[in-house]
């Protein structure tokens, strides 16, 4: 049998927009725009119909409905096992391919929805946490139990932390990985000199510059300049 599988990650108000931290604010989008490539990754089973920043729809084969659940319960297994993903909130549901898909596409939404709403919206601390601060509450969320300290002796939640630090991790990673260009940082550093030059020589042509920064022969570069 031919089974649909959503899954989207939810109540992104407590995982991404909690805080004005700008680092935090990235890792919380960027962990979930992982976690769709990561659970694609490694359950082998399952094929892309659409991915994005936080949902992604697949199908895949199963026996019968009680192992399509089983498959569906992994994916809930791997991501609560994810240091920083189990600290967001996801809903999985999987449903039979049908004859319309855009009927079943709105039945699996609807199936996500009534999950989420009988869902906590905050994932809550596990129950042997132990309070250890004399400050008891995140002072970035103002949510969260304290449980980390961050830069600054900041007391804060595993949460927070868990994103701060990916947030920070992809700030150069993430243009790299998804540029392709390995020498990113260089790349970078090349523009800010030769906007030292542009504000000097205001007179020397834009595309001239761009050349230039991109290595172009000199023979059109001077083609570029002259038109």
């Amino acid at each position: 049998m031919e089974f649909y599988l959503r899954v989207e990650a939810v109540n992104l108000s407590y995982f991404i927009f909690d805080t004005t931290d700008i680092c935090t604010v990235r890792g919380g989008g960027l962990l979930l725009l992982s976690a769709i490539h990561k659970i694609e990754n490694n359950f082998k089973q399952l094929k892309a119909i659409s991915t994005g920043a936080s949902a992604g729809l697949f199908t895949f084969t199963a026996t019968a409905l009680e192992n399509a659940k089983a498959l569906q319960q992994q994916i809930v297994e791997f991501l609560s096992q994810d240091k920083a993903l189990k600290q967001a909130t996801f809903v999985i549901d999987t449903l039979p391919v049908g004859n319309n898909f855009n009927e079943d596409k709105e039945k699996l939404i609807a199936l996500n929805r009534w999950q989420q709403m009988q869902s906590p919206t905050v994932v809550f601390p596990s129950s042997h946490y132990k309070q250890q601060f004399a400050r008891p509450i995140c002072s970035r969320d103002q949510i969260r139990p304290a449980s980390k300290t961050g830069e600054k002796n900041e007391i804060i939640s595993e949460s927070v932390y868990q994103r701060y630090q990916y947030g920070r991790k992809q700030k150069q990673a993430f243009y790299r990985q998804q540029t392709g260009l390995k020498d990113l940082p260089r790349f970078v550093n090349d523009l800010s000199l030769k906007r030292v030059r542009f504000f000097c020589y205001p007179i020397l042509s834009w595309r001239v510059l761009l050349m230039e920064t991109f290595s172009i022969p000199q023979k059109l570069s001077t083609l570029f300049a002259h038109q």
